[in-house]
């Protein structure tokens, strides 16, 4: 039984153009990109700017999660937000994320293949969201991914920017891994 998300799913021939684009532009704020390595946050005057801890608590999906997922393989998970370096208990959590995944092509074993990924992310003063496509062997080698991302309510309704994130490695245990979030926000 497939996982059926709805409201965020493209037409087909959409995800297509979507995958067959080598520099996806999302919401017009620019390109998705792999970062360098140490990936600071720049703070621009007026921008705001989080890094945060996101640890995934809940995963639904429509197959077994792995590095070879096939091509069709969808996901939705909810995460917490808590600032990053601070203890990830219930008193330190800043906002929740939520999302969904597809997986829209698989190119080589490995986790070669383009994902296809929306992201809400929910803090006391507004909504902020990211979507786009990238090759999601970035996440699974743990490589720093950069998208643009959105302002929807709030404070930062109308607001731009970027968001620079990665897979921490875990610590061994049988649990998915968490995220380093970097976030560039900057009124329009």
């Amino acid at each position: 039984m497939r996982l059926r998300i709805d409201g965020w799913k493209r037409t087909t021939a959409v995800l297509a153009s979507l995958a067959a684009c080598v520099t996806v532009t999302t919401l017009g704020a620019g390109p998705v990109s792999a970062a360098g390595e140490n990936t600071p946050m720049r703070p621009h005057p007026g921008c705001v700017t989080y890094h945060f801890t996101e640890v995934m608590t809940k995963l639904e999906t429509n197959g077994t999660p792995g590095i070879d997922v096939p091509a069709g393989f969808e996901a939705t998970w909810l995460d917490y937000l808590y600032p990053f370096g601070a203890e990830t208990v219930p008193a330190n959590q800043v906002g929740t994320a939520t999302g969904n995944m597809d997986i829209l092509e698989v190119r080589a074993p490995g986790g070669h293949g383009i994902e296809y990924q929306y992201e809400l992310f929910h803090l006391a003063d507004g909504v902020f969201t990211a979507q786009s496509a990238f090759d999601r062997a970035l996440v699974i080698n743990g490589s720093w991914i950069t998208q643009p991302v959105q302002g929807l309510t709030g404070r930062y309704a109308g607001w731009k920017g970027s968001w620079t994130w990665r897979a921490v490695p875990g610590d061994g245990a049988d649990h998915w891994p968490n995220f380093e979030d970097q976030f560039v926000l900057c009124p329009r």
